[in-house]
């Protein structure tokens, strides 16, 4: 399935390549997704699941992982039962097996 296509915002489509995904980026399309699917914009949903917009918007672009309480407020707004908190276990979960260790250091070349 590597290389398939989902559609983006606004009826775009975005080229994903399964084999290499990672659970954090599984997980924040995957609020994106329901977010559009459900016709909410980001200050809707805040309004329904008492996270700030701003916040919400990070976990959708995977520059926050979040916590477990968002993901269940999530599933609970979506109507997902626990999707969302397991996703969000298994990005956790990945999270802690593949630290992030910083950029390797820099070499000249000669």
């Amino acid at each position: 399935m590597a290389g398939s296509s989902v559609s983006g915002g606004s009826g775009t489509k975005v080229a994903i390549d399964w084999e290499w995904l990672s659970a954090r980026e599984l997980y924040a399309s995957e609020l994106a997704y329901r977010r559009q699917r459900a016709g909410l914009t980001l200050m809707e949903l805040g309004a329904k699941c008492l996270y700030e917009q701003s916040y919400l918007h990070r976990l959708e672009r995977g520059q926050r992982l979040g916590t477990v309480e968002a993901a269940a407020a999530l599933d609970k707004v979506y109507g997902t039962g626990d999707l969302l908190v397991k996703l969000w276990h298994l990005a956790k979960r990945e999270a802690k097996d593949k630290p992030f260790l910083g950029l390797a250091p820099w070499k000249p070349t000669r």
